[in-house]
């Protein structure tokens, strides 16, 4: 095999740590099952949302939760894979491709979303009247069809776009909902039921991700926190799809108690003393092995591989971040020390430049106990601060909380 110049090194190293790429098929060659190494996570969350469905009497609902960037894409994925293998029908759905996370949600929008990216995965389904078709035939019921100028059919209208764009559209599925919330309910309990019955499997799970991603900006973040906890408890009877086992993710400030929630914690690479965890670490390490050209981790970092890991906090958003970053920097390779250095210096600044007076406060109580009990009027700062991976969860006997690392040297100023 010809040995690539470093150039080429480089780009190929780069495309493999794009985070845009996460549910491209090509990137499952770089999957690491971090999570299913007991000396990391005491069980295997996709096992145990594998078992939640295996074992439920009949239809069911799960969700899981965890930091952004901690990868549960990729373990919904697997998980994805596990099911179909054992004879489930299983549909994947990305929510934000219909919704803007930094607005608050519409609750009967949301729904109506569902039943559209339900129907979208699904239309290629065998049956007298494919799945986009019956969800036409949804929206004329509803009386919903008017501002879309559907026309002959529901493929010329881009209801992502709609969903996302149109606020008439928006406001006129809110409007129905509260004045015929009960034909509501069962108009679409109807639509899930029929179109799942069209499957090839009477078993049926539809995976919906990326509800974490609702967090708005800090100046609306507890507009938005409010708008997902009123989904998960007022529209409990709707979330429950007939016919079918649904998995949601959601923020880590939801608390459902009618479903079980499952957290995926973050990969540790220091013990609460500040030792370095040796296990946390040479996973990460893989994590960037499997995607350097020729597995040549080495000829980009050299001795800069464990700095990064460190550096990453465990998130593995966060350590493609600063390789990407050293990547583009990179005019010699092994890169030099000061590369490394901007990089850091780069993401770093990304972090601190959100950060106000009394979050940094929060951040130094919890680098100083690991622990996170903020007062009634710190929660929304410190839900925002988990949210965007500045506090972070780590597994042990008891779960702790830590500081970003690359936050460390703003609390020691």
């Amino acid at each position: 095999m010809t040995r690539l110049d470093d150039r080429a090194y480089r780009g190929e190293f780069y495309r493999a740590v794009d985070q845009r790429q996460g549910l491209d098929k090509r990137q499952s060659r770089f999957y690491v099952p971090i999570y299913q190494r007991p000396e990391l996570i005491d069980q295997d969350v996709v096992q145990i949302l594998f078992d939640g469905v295996e074992f439920a009497l009949g239809e069911s609902v799960q969700l899981l939760s965890g930091f952004r960037g901690s990868g549960k894409t990729s373990e919904l994925l697997r998980l994805r894979d596990k099911l179909i293998t054992a004879g489930y029908a299983c549909v994947y759905l990305d929510i934000e491709d219909y919704f803007n996370t930094e607005l608050p949600l519409d609750s009967a929008a949301f729904l109506l979303g569902l039943a559209a990216g339900f129907a979208t995965e699904c239309n290629s389904c065998p049956g007298p009247k494919a799945p986009r078709e019956r969800l036409l035939d949804l929206l004329k019921r509803l009386r919903l069809d008017g501002s879309l100028k559907l026309g002959v059919g529901v493929a010329e209208v881009d209801l992502r776009a709609e969903l996302r764009d149109n606020t008439t559209f928006r406001s006129e599925i809110e409007a129905y909902q509260r004045s015929n919330r009960s034909t509501f309910r069962s108009e679409l309990q109807k639509f899930f039921l029929d179109v799942a019955r069209t499957l090839e499997s009477t078993r049926v799970v539809f995976i919906v991700d990326s509800i974490d991603h609702f967090r708005g900006r800090l100046e609306t973040f507890q507009e938005v926190r409010e708008s997902v906890e009123r989904l998960f408890s007022e529209f409990v009877d709707e979330l429950a799809l007939r016919g079918m086992h649904v998995i949601y993710t959601v923020p880590i400030y939801v608390q459902a108690p009618t479903w079980t929630r499952h957290d995926l914690l973050n990969i540790r690479v220091t013990h609460p003393n500040g030792t370095p965890d040796a296990c946390g670490r040479d996973a990460l390490t893989e994590v960037l092995r499997r995607r350097a050209p020729a597995g040549d981790l080495d000829r980009l970092l050299a001795g800069n591989t464990e700095r990064i890991v460190a550096n990453s906090g465990g998130l593995i958003r966060d350590l493609l971040r600063l390789t990407s970053n050293a990547l583009l920097r990179a005019r010699a390779l092994p890169i030099e020390d000061a590369v490394v250095i901007h990089a850091e210096q780069t993401v770093r600044a990304q972090m601190e430049m959100a950060l106000n007076r009394e979050q940094v406060e929060i951040l130094r109580g919890v680098a100083a106990t690991h622990t996170l009990t903020p007062t009634r009027d710190e929660w929304p700062d410190a839900t925002d601060l988990m949210a965007r991976g500045a506090i972070l969860r780590y597994p042990n006997c008891e779960p702790w909380y830590g500081v970003h690392p690359l936050l460390m040297t703003l609390l020691a100023q």
